[in-house]
């Protein structure tokens, strides 16, 4: 019973902050002015609906797969950086910033190819480790691939023009939703929704990883 209250308060909160953003912003938008003004409907369904959109969908895959990783880890801390990913991945996109003409699609894909090697790197260096146990090895690897990537990350920003690269790369790592659009949601969503969907179909199996090992 409380578990259904609360996440029937979530879900009324979530419909309640999606309606607000609509109309909360830089420019104030009233809705007497939708019907007056169709600058602002342009700049609800142009601007505000696919950030709104994608940083809700975006939203639940990085909830889903942070508390997959809690649930693997057994610790409610743990977050993607513990295995390198996060590192991995902001090391692909300043690679593509620096080198390959800041082209917004190489971004994307080399900082999918090198979050998901930085996790296979992980699990082999956890793999050659022989002491302590399965959870305490795949830590100290990730730790180990982590500060290596962040190290060249560190590297790309000493390389990096300060002019253009530099400011590009900061924004980047900062991360934000201001330049979405349309295109980018539905680049994304699909995307989600397939990472959501396996989760859902072996939440059985990732229950199992927060039972003790005496269970």
């Amino acid at each position: 019973m409380r578990h259904s209250i609360r996440l029937h308060s979530l879900l009324i909160i979530l419909v309640i902050t999606f309606i607000v953003s609509i109309f909360i912003g830089r420019y104030m938008i009233y809705p007497h002015g939708l019907i007056l003004d169709g600058l602002f409907l342009n700049i609800i369904f142009n601007v505000r609906l696919p950030r709104i959109l994608t940083a809700t969908i975006l939203g639940a895959a990085l909830s889903m797969s942070g508390a997959t990783l809690q649930s693997a880890f057994r610790n409610p801390l743990v977050g993607p950086e513990i295995l390198g990913v996060s590192q991995g991945a902001a090391f692909g996109a300043a690679f593509a910033i620096l080198f390959l003409a800041s082209d917004p699609i190489k971004i994307e894909v080399l900082s999918m190819i090198f979050g998901l090697l930085a996790l296979l790197t992980s699990y082999a260096i956890s793999s050659a480790i022989k002491y302590g146990g399965r959870i305490l090895r795949l830590v100290l690897a990730g730790l180990a691939v982590s500060a290596i990537y962040s190290a060249g990350v560190g590297v790309m920003k000493c390389l990096a023009d300060p002019l253009k690269q530099l400011p590009e790369l900061t924004f980047w790592l900062l991360g934000g939703l201001s330049g979405v659009t349309w295109r980018d949601f539905l680049y994304a969503t699909p995307l989600a929704i397939v990472g959501i969907a396996l989760i859902l179909i072996a939440r059985w199996r990732v229950n199992l990883l927060t039972l003790d090992d005496g269970v």
